[in-house]
């Protein structure tokens, strides 16, 4: 058994042989969102936006920017309108 104090983290430009004791070279279903701490992604759910500004056009590019008291969405629609929505409700 191996015993690690801290995480050495995720070093993809590696050899799988050459990276520390306890380092990943890929990451599954975890998230990053402290430094150094890596966490189990939570699943899918079906969720609504109530501050949408919606458009007719196709979402293209979409961005999750997480703060502390909600979770904002920033995305491009084929049109090149930059849009938000903040939520879920």
């Amino acid at each position: 058994m191996i015993v690690i104090d801290k995480w050495p983290g995720l070093i993809t430009n590696a050899s799988p042989y050459g990276i520390p004791p306890g380092a990943a070279v890929t990451a599954v279903n975890v998230q990053f969102l402290t430094p150094g701490e890596m966490t189990v992604r939570q699943g899918h759910t079906a969720v609504t936006w109530s501050s949408l500004t919606a458009g007719t056009e196709a979402v293209r590019v979409m961005f999750r920017a997480p703060c502390k008291t909600t979770e904002r969405l920033i995305y491009q629609d084929a049109a090149g309108v930059i849009r938000q929505a903040e939520g879920p409700s």
